[in-house]
């Protein structure tokens, strides 16, 4: 083989490899980027859902009597939540969109709940709360199963992150 036909295999083999190389670099930062963003709506959805977790929290605590500028401060909460779930849908898997859909349903549930509080529709705040397959307890007390139902959305929550962290 003579000197000028290695020099062009040598040259050849080397901009295959630089290519190659800049090519998975690429792919690579795209991967990144793409799981940053992710990362990111995942953040923004936890953190709403947080917010909504403390004025839920307030909201069907059995000895806080109940005031309409929480159940409103709830609403709007849950609002931003159910706002965020379509980046979530884009994002996230299956599992994962499963599981925002079930804390942002929780949410409006409580957000009706309160409500009907208010308003001392007792007939309707107890056809919600039935309709809620975890407080199907015991309990004949109204107050008992909303806590019920807001320590569903708790762990709705936490289950949500727990997924969160491993599709990341």
């Amino acid at each position: 083989m003579d000197q000028g036909l290695a020099a062009v295999l040598g040259a050849a083999v080397g901009a295959v490899a630089t290519g190659g190389g800049a090519l998975i670099t690429v792919r690579s930062a795209g991967r990144l980027q793409r799981r940053q963003y992710r990362r990111d709506v995942y953040r923004q959805f936890i953190e709403a859902g947080q917010k909504a977790n403390e004025l839920q929290a307030k909201v069907t605590h059995p000895d806080v009597d109940l005031k309409r500028e929480d159940v409103s401060s709830l609403r709007e909460s849950t609002d931003s939540l159910e706002g965020l779930l379509p980046l979530v849908y884009l994002e996230g898997p299956d599992a994962l969109m499963v599981r925002a859909q079930k804390l942002t349903l929780l949410g409006r549930k409580i957000v009706t709940v309160g409500m009907c509080y208010l308003l001392q529709d007792w007939e309707e705040a107890d056809r919600a709360l039935t309709e809620f397959r975890n407080v199907r307890a015991r309990e004949d007390e109204r107050r008992g199963k909303f806590e019920h139902l807001g320590e569903a959305y708790e762990d709705a929550l936490f289950d949500f992150v727990k997924k969160a962290r491993g599709h990341s």
